[in-house]
């Protein structure tokens, strides 16, 4: 036993499954199946031959080729020349011993011309370049030529002794032949995927990796971007210019990561497009914000022309519009040294998708330093930038050239194209074309007016003095929201802090024999969600009936369909503006209860106060310095200034209690129920225009689910 191991091992039988090793280059391997395989052959062949009187010649040949294959099986092993090995194989197996075999075994009436196709595949996986045309071409010309001799001189071929030898070679040669190529596809195939298993796998771990890594940088960063804001208020001269400095650079580094991010997702195939109803004058509106803001900062005049024939609103992802056209107008205030960025709305008439639908076109264009010929080509690989010539554009060009190449990205995603124009020295235009739902195609007229107070917005939608609806949250200061909203509706409003006390106040009205008209409930709430309240209220009132409207601040795709099919009789994400409060309440409310304020709205009735847009501009300007966003916190009360400071107050009151909330279900290790006081949070920052803050918010109740508690431990001081 033991000799017939060593002679195994000697032959390499007992490496074998080492030659099929997957971390092999995919030739190489080919080559080991090669010529195991054809080792195999040959000496099935050679000893099938021994049983056929006259077959001497065959019985040597195969021999000879099953030595010669192993050999040169062990040889590639030992010396990894597999590249040399394979030309021997072609040379010696290929273009000699198939000839030969050829005229052996009748010639092209046999089985051999199945092994000639086996062996001009195997050269086209093996080579390439000069070298495999040439030796295709040399096989090819052999084999045709020998097959003409054979049929010029049938003499030259060895005739089979029966019909039944020759059906048996021609069988064993098509078995042969496709065992060999299937293997081999097998095990390509096999090794394809799990390649690509292991990039996917590398791929999550980047995105991990940098998702960690980012708010490992953003904690200090943000101490050191807020700790700097309060030196720039208590000292002036050069040390105030040299704080300059130092909020630029980490604003640039924050920006960075961001982008960074962004890519990593995009490459992992994470990037998700959320479609959502939204107003063009709300886009414009935050892209003139972001526009004013960079060309204020560099002395550039910012200009917006949108043309007042936009539908007033379409569906699409309205976030990702405005990041792709935020990154035009900060390059072009980047790359201009004088003059202005002009930032133009409207819809390309002369493109219409498939559906219908129309193409949002939103262009960018400045009198900058405009772009070489030969850098437009490069403008959106990553890691790329256009040359600046002046020493001022370099100054200004921070950054690694990530953002051109990600708003690439998420327009192809959105099915979108972005066009670029530029005459270098002159200026440079920046269109971004994206397909988007019509939702209402009414004109959207002159985009400012949605985003000053008028007399419009500040009369109700309609008034319903005997209708009775009732409020479900378990954060006091969203019910208070609710309260405000429709306090000029005229509607009772009563509240209910959580799934269960709804059910006893529905009943209990019930019994009254005064049911609500319409109850407005938060899904995320603590025991009870309000998909779980929901079906509570069914289960236990017979014949329920009353429209029950989801609110959450998770405006995800798929979060309508998941509560209209749960039974909510309609979905609004939070922060919701009043007017489409009211309008979803409006549309579920008996008709003989509510009327419609048509009469009273008229601008004329209410007069807009002096001086209204410039301390609202001045509001905007002071706030923005702590992250607040005023225009945001209007956006939810239809421009009342006076309602904002009342949700702000709201906010304010309730962040101490909520804080302390907070911490206790950190320490106590409640990442479930943090998360929903976090979600919560979220919702009052939004009302309040705390942009910032709502986005820290988000990123901690994410880590909560995912119950990341490092990430939420860290991330939670942010809040402060």
């Amino acid at each position: 036993m033991k000799r017939c191991l060593g002679f195994f091992r000697f032959l390499g039988v007992a490496r074998f499954r080492e030659y099929f090793n997957e971390t092999l280059d995919f030739r190489v391997r080919l080559y080991n199946i090669l010529a195991a395989g054809g080792m195999i052959v040959c000496v099935f062949m050679g000893l099938k031959a021994t049983f056929v009187p006259g077959a001497e010649i065959d019985t040597l040949v195969n021999g000879i080729g099953g030595l010669l294959a192993l050999g040169l099986l062990r040889y590639s092993y030992r010396s990894g020349r597999y590249r040399f090995c394979y030309a021997v194989s072609i040379a010696l197996f290929f273009l000699i011993l198939f000839p030969v075999m050829f005229f052996l075994n009748d010639g092209y009436h046999g089985g051999m011309p199945i092994f000639f196709v086996f062996a001009i595949l195997f050269t086209v996986f093996m080579l390439d370049g000069r070298e495999l045309f040439v030796i295709t071409a040399a096989e090819t010309l052999v084999y045709v030529s020998i097959c003409l001799v054979a049929w010029l001189h049938p003499e030259y071929t060895i005739p089979f002794r029966s019909e039944w030898m020759r059906m048996q070679d021609i069988v064993f040669s098509f078995v042969c032949s496709s065992g060999i190529l299937g293997t081999a596809m097998f095990l390509h195939f096999k090794l394809y995927k799990n390649q690509q298993r292991r990039l996917e796998e590398a791929s999550n771990a980047k995105t991990a990796f940098l998702a960690s890594m980012s708010h490992e940088i953003r904690t200090p960063l943000n101490v050191i971007l807020g700790m700097n804001e309060m030196i720039r208020t208590t000292v002036s001269g050069p040390v105030l210019d040299w704080s300059g400095e130092i909020q630029l650079a980490g604003e640039s580094l924050k920006e960075l990561i961001n982008e960074l991010l962004d890519i990593s997702k995009i490459e992992a195939g994470r990037q998700k497009i959320v479609a959502l109803e939204y107003r063009v004058s709300e886009l414009i509106h935050d892209l003139t914000i972001i526009g004013e803001q960079e060309t204020r900062k560099r002395g550039l005049e910012f200009m917006v022309r949108a043309e007042p024939d936009v539908p007033s609103k379409l569906n699409g992802d309205f976030p990702r519009v405005r990041q792709i056209v935020t990154n035009f107008l900060v390059n072009a205030a980047k790359y201009t040294e004088h003059g202005a960025v002009t930032l133009t709305v409207g819809v390309d008439e002369t493109k219409t998708d498939e559906t219908g639908n129309v193409i949002l076109r939103l262009s960018v264009s400045d009198t900058g330093a405009g772009i070489r010929p030969e850098d437009i080509d490069s403008l959106f690989e990553k890691f790329s930038r256009g040359s600046a010539d002046s020493e001022k554009s370099r100054r200004q060009t921070e950054g690694v050239g990530l953002g051109l190449a990600i708003a690439k990205e998420l327009s192809d995603l959105m099915d979108g194209d972005i066009k670029v124009e530029s005459a270098f020295g002159e200026g440079s235009t920046f269109m971004l074309l994206v397909p988007q739902k019509l939702v209402d195609a009414a004109p959207m007229g002159n985009w400012r007016a949605g985003f000053s107070v008028s007399a419009e917005e500040l009369l109700p939608l309609f008034t319903a003095p005997g209708g009775r609806i009732l409020a479900v949250d378990d954060n006091p200061g969203n019910l208070r929201v609710i309260e405000d909203f429709l306090g000029r509706t005229q509607l009772r409003v009563d509240t209910a802090p959580d799934g269960r006390e709804c059910i006893k106040v529905v009943k209990k009205a019930l019994e009254k024999k005064a049911p609500y008209h319409l109850i407005v409930m938060d899904y995320m709430m603590p025991d009870m969600d309000g998909i779980k309240t929901l079906k509570k209220l069914r289960g236990d009132i017979p014949d329920f009936d009353i429209p029950v409207v989801a609110l959450t601040a998770d405006a995800i795709a798929g979060e309508r369909e998941k509560f209209l099919r749960a039974g909510f009789a309609a979905y609004l994400s939070k922060p919701v503006t009043r007017s489409d409060l009211e309008k979803v309440i409006f549309d579920l409310l008996p008709k003989d209860i509510a009327i419609l304020y048509v009469e009273a709205r008229k601008p004329s009735n209410i007069p807009q106060a002096k001086g209204e847009a410039k301390e609202q501009k001045e509001w905007e300007n002071r706030l923005s310095k702590y992250g607040v966003s005023l225009s945001e916190g209007l956006k939810y009360t239809n421009g009342d200034m006076t309602l904002f400071r009342t949700q702000a107050s709201i906010f304010i009151e309730n962040f101490a209690s909520a804080w302390a909330t907070i911490e206790s279900k950190r320490d106590e290790g409640d990442w479930a129920g943090m998360a929903r006081l976090v979600h919560s949070l979220k919702s009052g920052a939004g009302y309040a225009g705390a942009v910032n803050l709502r986005e820290t918010a988000l990123k901690i109740e994410r880590a909560c689910r995912a119950e990341d508690s490092d990430y939420a431990r860290l991330a939670l001081p942010l809040l402060l």
